[in-house]
């Protein structure tokens, strides 16, 4: 870690933390409950099913058809402090995003940046204002999972892809809409199962993810929409297209694109099918929120296309590690952008992943700008760089 850039990356961590408290618990905040979160709140201190088997709210509607099993783990444990939940959970996700930032691009001014352009996307402020209470304060969990993902990546360590997979297959129960990040992962399994670049052992978290859920599935877990599954379909594809490049011994990259497309639409349409044929119960969301992509991304959204092409420019020349984290976080900064029309929650995924592309580009484009160490040179580019910030949070 170079340490010129430690005290800009720690205070633009500060920044991000007061900027998040000021517009999602003062100047934004909505009153208690809000008109989309009063329902967790409602599960929260009335429901006890599944926890005590005694299911205490007025409609006779069984819980586990809602993506509430979040909501009654916190009822557990935060007890009557729901209240905060909002609070501990969007400071956490900016401390996760740094940390996400910092482990790929080992740039604590990138890892800084990242935090401060998430705290100021309205889409964030949205979801973690005061009152907003729901399984979205899951995504923290879910934001670990992709750490422990880049961790395993990087290890090459069994036991890291057992964690990591048990951590987001945990988090997608706890929060529906983390689908999104495990169709990520998939397609993201599938490019590089498709480039050569991914061993059985790299997949030990997709497959640790498939046996969770279902596993989660005969407990009685039934949140299962026809997304989750898609997602399971996507997550199974790189599986079958890894074993059947090994099988057959398909060494060109033609060969195994076929082998991984074909697997794709076979294991996605068959899970789909089930899904269609058993009826799969649940529902996307008890919330509406009108999607605007354009807004609600602010200022990541916007320049997600230039991150895009900067990172594929130079995907080829990564190591095993930066190839992931790049793919992964394409593929998920793309995939939820898009199917927030589908899980409007989704959102977040966008705004966290495109905001560490766009910070690690910036930071880059920085760099290169500050070739100057002394006289007007330098000034101009410390000018420059302070624009630049400023316009990003404005």
């Amino acid at each position: 870690m170079k340490v010129k850039n430690v005290v800009p990356g720690v205070a633009l961590l500060a920044l991000s933390l007061v900027s998040y408290f000021v517009l999602g618990f003062y100047a934004l905040k909505y009153g208690l409950p809000s008109d989309i979160s009063w329902f967790h709140i409602y599960v929260v201190k009335y429901a006890g099913y599944p926890l005590d088997r005694g299911l205490s709210v007025v409609a006779p509607v069984d819980l586990r058809y809602y993506d509430t099993l979040g909501d009654l783990l916190i009822r557990v444990l935060a007890r009557s402090s729901v209240d905060v939940v909002p609070l501990v959970a969007g400071a956490l996700t900016l401390v996760l995003v740094v940390a996400l930032t910092y482990f790929w691009s080992r740039d604590l001014l990138a890892a800084g940046l990242a935090a401060l352009l998430v705290a100021t996307t309205p889409g964030f402020v949205y979801w973690f204002k005061l009152g907003m209470f729901g399984p979205w304060n899951m995504v923290p969990l879910t934001l670990l999972g992709a750490l422990l993902l880049f961790a395993a990546s990087g290890t090459g360590s069994r036991l890291v892809g057992v964690l990591a997979g048990a951590v987001l297959a945990f988090s997608w129960l706890l929060n529906g809409s983390a689908w999104v990040v495990v169709a990520s992962y998939g397609i993201a399994a599938s490019i590089l199962v498709t480039a050569g670049k991914m061993g059985w052992r790299e997949l030990v978290p997709a497959r640790v993810i498939l046996v969770v859920f279902f596993v989660a599935v005969l407990l009685g877990y039934r949140f299962v929409t026809l997304w989750h599954a898609v997602a399971l379909g996507l997550l199974a594809g790189p599986l079958v297209g890894w074993y059947l490049v090994k099988r057959f011994g398909l060494n060109k990259a033609s060969s195994r694109l076929v082998a991984v497309v074909a697997s794709l639409v076979l294991v996605v349409a068959s899970s789909a099918l089930a899904s269609a044929s058993l009826g799969a119960p649940g529902v996307t969301g008890v919330y509406y929120k009108q999607y605007n992509p354009m807004f609600d991304l602010g200022a990541p959204g916007l320049l997600l296309a230039l991150g895009f092409l900067a990172l594929s420019r130079t995907a080829r020349y990564s190591g095993v590690v930066d190839l992931f984290a790049k793919v992964l976080l394409l593929s998920t900064s793309v995939t939820s952008l898009l199917l927030g029309y589908v899980d409007v929650v989704n959102e977040l995924y966008a705004i966290v992943a495109s905001s560490v592309v766009v910070a690690y580009v910036l930071t880059r484009v920085l760099h290169g700008i500050s070739v100057f160490e002394k006289g007007f040179g330098r000034a101009t580019s410390i000018l420059l760089v302070s624009l630049v910030l400023l316009s990003i949070v404005g």
